[in-house]
């Protein structure tokens, strides 16, 4: 419960200083620096706009996981005389330590498998608000992204790029996750277990900052290239699609000005707007090539067969009807 308070206090502040009008990313050091706000917002937890149709069901939700994961830990726990076996300092310790895992990793996976609406960036028109109904469960597409490589265009499972999949991938861990909490709660370690594993609080605590460094080593490449789990309109430009974009900006620019953005090269002898991508295809020159495999919704439209179309380009964007050169 005392965790519980801590996040509350910290989403009172992030919506002290947020703004309406603003996305979170814009709202500057008021907002941005609690990420439980980020979190909250796209999943229509609290939506400004959305707040009275996704809200406080969701909202509620919450305080009653709150209140089931502390009632569920006590539960576990057997009390002695001189107080609860956690603090008691003997033998039985060792037993309790499981139920107390389970019942967290339990709460954790409820929390997984119940969603709502949610926003996708990749909706026709913009992006959109929509509920999740086609879930994508076969194992092997979900399972498939952990054989994945972490290296080049693979992405390993930064590279998820639907909203089918992402759901459908808490809804297997989140399963996975009540199971395991039950299973812990029930059952007591194992006698390889106790002899591997150092019993003390110390040792809890490390175990517990090891699995944090992990997870949150992979939550910082979902930030930064992942534009589906992380969209671009509530975080902000993922790294990749920053530099795409300033690419993208220097071509269109240059273009009104009547440069030849198909063969004009760099300083370096690259393509300076348009070069071809490690496996042939053909993508923004310069240092963008370092993210080449980017997919946004922004830049699909505009992808042909072999890779960036510039007559598409040229087309969607309006461009060479109005450049310096054919005004001279």
């Amino acid at each position: 419960m005392g965790v519980a308070g801590v996040l509350g206090a910290a989403l009172l502040c992030a919506i002290h200083g947020a703004t309406v009008e603003n996305t979170l990313f814009e709202d500057g050091d008021g907002a941005i620096h609690f990420v439980l706000l980020t979190q909250l917002k796209p999943k229509r937890l609290i939506q400004w706009s959305l707040l009275t149709v996704f809200g406080p069901k969701s909202l509620g939700f919450y305080h009653v996981e709150t209140l089931f994961n502390g009632t569920l830990a006590l539960a576990g726990r057997d009390q002695e005389t001189t107080g609860f076996a956690w603090w008691a300092g003997n033998a039985r310790l060792i037993n309790l330590s499981g139920k107390l895992l389970g019942a967290h990793v339990a709460h954790a996976g409820l929390i997984a498998v119940y969603f709502g609406g949610i926003y996708d960036t990749w909706a026709p028109g913009g992006g959109d608000v929509r509920k999740i109904t086609n879930l994508t469960l076969s194992p092997s597409v979900i399972f498939g992204y952990l054989l994945k490589s972490p290296f080049g265009g693979e992405g390993w499972i930064v590279s998820v790029d639907d909203l089918e999949d992402i759901i459908g991938g808490h809804v297997w861990l989140g399963s996975i996750c009540i199971l395991g909490g039950i299973w812990h709660i029930l059952t007591k370690p194992f006698a390889w277990a106790r002899r591997a594993f150092v019993w003390s609080g110390e040792a809890y605590l490390s175990y517990s900052l090891g699995a944090l460094s992990v997870f949150g080593f992979i939550a910082c490449c979902f930030v930064w290239f992942n534009n589906t789990a992380y969209p671009s309109e509530f975080y902000g430009p993922t790294g990749p699609e920053a530099s795409q974009a300033q690419a993208f900006t220097f071509l269109v620019r240059d273009q009104r000005l009547g440069a030849n953005v198909g063969s004009a090269q760099g300083p370096t002898g690259l393509g300076k707007y348009l070069m071809r991508s490690p496996t042939g295809e053909i993508i923004f020159g310069g240092e963008t090539m370092r993210f080449w495999d980017l997919r946004a919704p922004w830049l699909e439209p505009l992808r042909g067969p072999n890779g960036l179309d510039l007559s598409r380009l040229k087309k969607t964007y309006n461009l060479g009807k109005n450049d310096v050169r054919q005004n001279i």
